[in-house]
């Protein structure tokens, strides 16, 4: 299997999820008491899909679906079309820049995980070059090594544990 394949499946996948996401809770909040009234809104609404295809508007209007959750649609970037690119099917702040979706972190953890598997794990190693004085200071220099993209605060926590058990209290 070309080792790409499984990335393009996966984008592809994503991608799904992502309209399928977007569409559901709209579906689901668009509520009619009547049956006559949820059938004429239907036909309306495929009069006015038809006529928004034809005019090249999109059929879905993303910033009214964004302010009815009370979210700020400017904040926010749509561009949905069919594959083939005939229909607009979604559209709003198409043309500005935002910083990448999730999607873009799935693609990346893919590729984490192929090259370096799943058992891999970063190792943060830490040296000293000095001495221990009776108060528990550490005269000379703390070195910790490592490329952990997740180091921070409750790692450099569990350092500073792991060196009061073995009597360091300041450096």
């Amino acid at each position: 299997m070309n080792s790409r394949h499984s990335i393009y499946i996966m984008l592809a996948v994503g991608v799904l999820l992502i309209f399928a996401l977007t569409f559901i809770p709209y579906a689901l909040s668009v509520r009619t008491t009547d049956e006559s009234d949820a059938l004429s809104a239907s036909l309306a609404s495929e009069t006015e899909a038809r006529e928004k295809k034809r005019r090249g508007e999109p059929l879905f209007d993303v910033a009214a679906w964004y302010a009815a959750r009370d979210e700020e649609p400017e904040r926010h970037g749509v561009l949905i079309e069919t594959l083939n690119g005939d229909s607009l099917l979604a559209s709003h702040n198409a043309d500005e820049i935002f910083n990448p979706a999730s999607l873009v972190k799935l693609a990346t953890s893919l590729v984490a995980l192929k090259k370096l598997g799943a058992a891999y794990r970063f190792q943060t190693r830490v040296f000293t070059d000095g001495k221990i004085d009776s108060a528990g200071v550490l005269r000379g220099r703390l070195l910790v090594i490592g490329s952990d993209p997740t180091f921070g605060d409750v790692g450099a926590g569990m350092i500073a544990k792991e060196l009061r058990a073995r009597g360091i209290k300041s450096v």
